[in-house]
């Protein structure tokens, strides 16, 4: 392949430089939108790290004092005994 490729003219090769050098291009132009959109999504995943870091600190000071009531859990209701029938 490399001796076809010597053996070409620049005029026959032309044609295979001007599309490598489109798909470099349409390459770049991907990649900018892919890091683009990669900031974006390492930019949320810090803040909801540093939201659930704060959240966890307000808990630890929270430590042996009185904790805000969390809704209570009802308990289940005790079932139903039948009365014993005479006989």
């Amino acid at each position: 392949m490399t001796e076809e490729w010597k053996a070409l003219t620049d005029e026959q090769k032309q044609i295979y430089v001007q599309r490598s050098e489109n798909e470099k291009q349409a390459y770049a132009a991907k990649m900018g939108v892919y890091k683009v959109q990669k900031a974006k999504e390492i930019a949320v995943q810090k803040e909801a790290l540093a939201a659930a870091k704060l959240k966890q600190k307000e808990e630890s000071k929270l430590v042996g004092k009185k904790r805000p009531a969390t809704a209570p859990v009802a308990a289940p209701a005790p079932a139903p005994v039948a009365p014993a029938k005479k006989a």
